[in-house]
């Protein structure tokens, strides 16, 4: 039985999701509004930690996944541009948690 710590799931993903939203805000040339972006990588965070809870287990189908990341995207936002940007940075990076997970397990 694998043990996930969901405190962890959560700051991990919080502050990944923020550093993903910042840079694809830069790579766009827009302003930044560092409040949007942060309440927006909470709730990708607290979506994160959802994720593992065995009642919420349907939130990992990858079609659900989309949708949220595409909502929480155009939130922060509001243009489309970034949310393309944005996902094409989450895509280059997603091996990137997972290697900082596994480094620090022990």
């Amino acid at each position: 039985m694998t043990v996930v710590y969901l405190d962890r799931v959560f700051l991990l993903n919080s502050v990944v999701d923020y550093l993903l939203f910042l840079c694809a805000a830069r790579l766009c040339g827009f302003p930044l509004h560092r409040r949007r972006l942060i309440f927006c990588a909470v709730l990708g965070g607290v979506y994160a930690a959802a994720v593992f809870i065995s009642e919420l287990a349907f939130l990992a189908h990858p079609a659900i996944r989309l949708a949220f990341g595409g909502l929480l995207a155009l939130a922060a936002f509001r243009r489309f541009r970034p949310v393309l940007t944005f996902f094409l940075l989450s895509a280059a990076t997603e091996p990137s948690p997972v290697a900082i997970i596994r480094l620090f397990s022990a």
